[in-house]
């Protein structure tokens, strides 16, 4: 290999970002792709840590609940869910004893047992 050829291949490629790309094999195209995907790489990194940075800012914002306040919170949704139980459950023995009188004590059982 001569001096000439060997200046003539460095000639033609080009350092991007700690990677070389040889214009003798490799267009200007996809290097300039390579390129484009590396900096949107970055931009991508970047808004992932900014989206945190301001998650645990809004986070440290909010005005949390007392111990207390938070069982009392709970106990009164327990009981509105135990409340609502009830009376779904006393319509429907209702309706069932209606349903039950107006067909003679004969309810069809739809699984056949």
């Amino acid at each position: 290999m001569s001096i000439f050829k060997k200046k003539d291949k460095e000639a033609t490629s080009l350092k991007l970002s700690n990677k070389k790309v040889d214009f003798s094999t490799t267009s200007k195209k996809e290097a300039k792709k390579v390129e484009k995907k590396k900096e949107q790489k970055k931009e991508n990194q970047r808004r992932f840590k900014d989206f945190f940075k301001s998650m645990i800012a809004e986070g440290k914002k909010v005005t949390w609940p007392t111990w207390k306040k938070t069982l009392v919170s709970t106990a009164i949704v327990l009981l509105v869910v135990l409340l609502f139980t009830l009376l779904i459950l006393s319509f429907d023995l209702i309706f069932s004893q209606i349903l039950s009188l107006v067909t003679g004590g004969k309810l069809s059982n739809p699984a056949g047992a």
